[in-house]
């Protein structure tokens, strides 16, 4: 997951941010339009009025992008999911969800808004485009605004290309669940369109170069060659997710699972619970035993051994909302999307902590048949 980047605020109650990136696709469009476009079409304008239009422009088209991730984001809430934020960067947006959409037809609303929104923007700077010309306004916002209707309908055509990750391979994930009755099965298939696809676009950057003789296809080949791996990487985390759809968290889960208090020092988790079981996290409890957090070997590794026996569990250890909490019914797959920064799950039963699952165990389950065959993983 990319960084936030700077905070600009919140809007439609979604946290939205950007990358210091934005920031060089902000500049160089406003270079392209005040010294190629605006003076190619209307000429003999001094260099200031080129440059101010030429800037405003640029912050209309980040404008549309975020108008495009917040139309995913507000139609994801009104089908149940919530959203993480939004983050604008060097290849455009993404709104971050915190859950798997319910069904089909959500996963399919969800993909459309993207584009359908990029596709109004468009009608509405064309529309005022024609306004401003009838006016007899300044020509400049006329090409202007005609440009970013341009703009937002090559945004929306791409991004309805079929395959993931573009909005195009969502849609086609969603029809695939709706066909095979799996998510996992669905996006991965997407996934593969996705490579084809990326490829294919790589492919026409380089004709461009070849042809034109110009190096104007680099950018062509740069999106098609992120979209490349952003497509194996939605491959491989689906694949894995399909793979481990039929295993019970039950059967790979370790039992039972030792704990360490609040107040234990790390020299003594160490010494302890950690020394004597295979366990690559211990939940945290408090005096009532009740789990406060989770303490991963990766974090004690992150304290100087020197300071092992004045600090505390507590001070270094994961919150509850880093991990997932899940039953022993669950199924693996599941996990796959949830696991959070601390990279193991909490197995509950009625509320008491059964079982514990960590990057070991979900490789194990790898390895399992589809439905699972129940093995006894203990912790010592």
């Amino acid at each position: 997951m990319r960084s936030r980047g700077v905070s600009l605020g919140r809007l439609a109650g979604v946290d939205v941010s950007a990358e210091f990136s934005t920031l060089l696709i902000a500049g160089l469009l406003a270079w392209s339009f005040a010294e190629g476009l605006l003076p190619a079409v209307v000429p003999e304008r001094l260099p200031i009025v080129y440059w101010s239009v030429g800037i405003v422009g640029s912050l209309l088209f980040l404008g549309s992008l975020l108008i495009h991730e917040l139309s995913h984001s507000v139609v994801a809430r009104r089908n149940g999911v919530g959203v993480r934020g939004i983050t604008l960067w060097l290849f455009g947006g993404v709104a971050e969800l915190e859950s798997d959409p319910p069904g089909p037809g959500a996963e399919f609303r969800i993909a459309a808004a993207g584009p359908a929104a990029s596709f109004v923007f468009a009608a509405a700077s064309f529309a005022l485009s024609l306004l401003v010309g009838y006016a007899n306004g300044p020509r400049v916002w006329v090409v202007m605004l005609g440009y970013l209707a341009v703009l937002n309908v090559f945004l929306a055509v791409f991004n309805l290309l079929p395959g993931a990750p573009l909005d195009g391979g969502r849609i086609l994930g969603s029809v695939l669940w709706k066909i095979r009755g799996d998510r996992a099965s669905g996006m991965a298939g997407a996934a593969r369109v996705g490579m084809v696809v990326a490829g294919l676009v790589v492919a026409a950057g380089f004709a461009e170069m070849w042809f034109t003789g110009t190096m104007g296809g680099l950018w062509t080949v740069l999106i098609g060659a992120f979209l490349f791996s952003a497509a194996r990487a939605e491959l491989a985390y689906y694949a894995t997710r399909a793979a481990l759809g039929g295993v019970p968290v039950s059967s790979v889960m370790l039992h039972p699972v030792q704990v360490t208090s609040m107040r234990a020092t790390i020299a003594e988790a160490v010494h302890g619970p950690f020394a004597t079981s295979s366990q690559t996290a211990l939940p945290v409890v408090d005096p009532n035993q009740q789990i406060r957090g989770l303490l991963t070997m990766e974090q004690v590794r992150r304290v100087p051994a020197e300071r092992w026996g004045v600090t505390e569990a507590s001070a270094v250890m994961y919150g509850l909302d880093a991990a997932a909490l899940v039953s022993p019914s669950d199924p693996v797959g599941d996990l796959v999307g949830r696991i959070g920064a601390s990279a193991h799950a909490l197995v509950l039963h009625e509320g008491r902590l059964v079982g514990l699952v960590g990057p070991h165990e979900l490789q194990r389950a790898a390895r399992l048949p589809a439905g699972g065959n129940p093995v006894t993983s203990t912790s010592t």
